[in-house]
Order: C-alpha cells, then sequence, then structure tokens
C-alpha cells in the first residue's frame, strides 16, 4: 500500500517537479485553472496539450486518493472523509477540453511522446455532451473523448481524457477558460459507494452540477457509474468525479 503522505510534503514536490501545475490551497490555484493556463497559452496546440499531459501525469503518479480528499473535501465531516478514504481506491483519471482544431490522430501522437502510450481509444461523451449542450441552452454538443493510459511506479494504470467537442473555436476556447469539463477523477471499489458518497455528500451540502439533477449517471461504452461534484477550492472552481467501472 502507498504510504499516507501529508499534503504540504505533496505541495512541496509539486513546487519541485512540476511549478507550473500545482494543486495547493497555499498557491489559490486549482487544477482547472493551471489546466486552462497550460492550454490556452501560446504556441501549437500539440506543445501545449503536450505540457498539460506531462503536468497531468506528474500529479497521476504522485497523488493518492487519500490527499485529494482531504485537500478538496475539506467542509466533509470526519465521519464522510473516513468512508469516503474506505470506499474510494484511487485517483482514476484526469479530464479536460483540448484546444479548438485538435484532431483525434494528433492526441494519439503527441499522447505516444508524453507519457501516456498506452490503452489509446476514442469513446462518444454522454455525461459532458449532455452539460455542453445545456450550456449553449440546446441538445447534448456531440463530443469524442480520447483516452490514454501509463501506469506509475506502483504499477496501478492511470489515464487522461481529452474532450474533442463539436464547437465554434471561441466557444471552445471559452469553455477552458473558465474550467468546463476540467476534473479529477476518483475511482470506487464497490458500484453502491458512488450512491453512497453521493446521498452523503449532498446530505452535508455539497453540490452537484445542476444538469446531472443529482443523480448519478451511466456510460454504457465505458461501463461506468459517474458522479460530480462541484466544489470551491481557494475560491475557484474545482469538480471531482466518483466513478464505478464494471
Amino acid at each position: 500500500m502507498r504510504p499516507l503522505l501529508s499534503w504540504s510534503l505533496i505541495v512541496a514536490s509539486f513546487l519541485i517537479i512540476a511549478p507550473s501545475f500545482v494543486f495547493a490551497a497555499d498557491e489559490g490555484v486549482g487544477i482547472a485553472q493551471q489546466m486552462a493556463q497550460l492550454l490556452l497559452s501560446k504556441g501549437p496546440p500539440e506543445e501545449r496539450i503536450r505540457s498539460a499531459l506531462v503536468a497531468a501525469k506528474k500529479f497521476l503518479t504522485h497523488t493518492s486518493s487519500s490527499a485529494v480528499i482531504h485537500a478538496a473535501f475539506k467542509g466533509a465531516s470526519p465521519k464522510s472523509k473516513m468512508k469516503m478514504n474506505q470506499w474510494i481506491g484511487t485517483v482514476d483519471h484526469i479530464g479536460f477540453i483540448v484546444p479548438p482544431g485538435t484532431e483525434i490522430a494528433d492526441l494519439e501522437r503527441v499522447s505516444s511522446h508524453s507519457g501516456f502510450p498506452a490503452q489509446h481509444r476514442v469513446i462518444s461523451s454522454v455525461i459532458v455532451a449532455k452539460e455542453l449542450g445545456g450550456l449553449l441552452g440546446g441538445e447534448p454538443i456531440p463530443t469524442k473523448i480520447f483516452i490514454c493510459s501509463t501506469r506509475d511506479e506502483h504499477e496501478k494504470e492511470v489515464s487522461v481524457e481529452m474532450f474533442v467537442p463539436s464547437a465554434r473555436p471561441e466557444i471552445v476556447e471559452e469553455w477552458i477558460r473558465k474550467g468546463v469539463g476540467t476534473h479529477i477523477a476518483l475511482r470506487v471499489r464497490e458500484q453502491k459507494s458512488v450512491d453512497e458518497i453521493k446521498n452523503m455528500l449532498l446530505t452535508e451540502g455539497f453540490s452537484m452540477p445542476a444538469f446531472m439533477e443529482n443523480k448519478s449517471m451511466w456510460n454504457p461504452q465505458q461501463g461506468s457509474t459517474t458522479v460530480y461534484f462541484d466544489l470551491l477550492y481557494a475560491k475557484r472552481k474545482l469538480r471531482i468525479e466518483i466513478l464505478h467501472k464494471t
């Protein structure tokens, strides 16, 4: 079992190995904002995506689910955090929308050279597509998800989900700027724990995105059950996904 590190040690290590991708309240910057900075920086889209993937890999391979729970759910009761630590097995992935004009072939190429050479696959989004459509006041926006994976030093598989929506470039850039679709996913050991965590956190006043209507959602292509929670983290938005995969 991976030893539980204090959050201050994790923050210190990130300041050394990944100064552009810091998940630390002391820095006042959440993951969504850091990913937005990387993905909307100057330079070719592939270079920006490469920077995001390198940062994501460092985060995924150096951060435990317990550390994320501790940092993200500070307002939860000790009992709830204890149950979450029991039910959640790992940090599963990070997800984000890629810059407009990006093709699936671009993502295959850049991920292979950025530390995510395995399990490349493309599926259609159900949940984010619904959210994006709602933001535009209409039907779900056709959105592809490119998934790529790697393994950490303990041979645990970690992944990145990159969303490719069919929308005007200026709209996609605004979504990236606002952190729409950006999230950290925590994977539970048993499917029933998704709704147990959902009900527990809703009772304590945590909020899910309106489009989910306080219900878990099913993606048949991934065989996954998911809930999102939108948090205020250092006065900025941070989305945490709780999921189970069959």
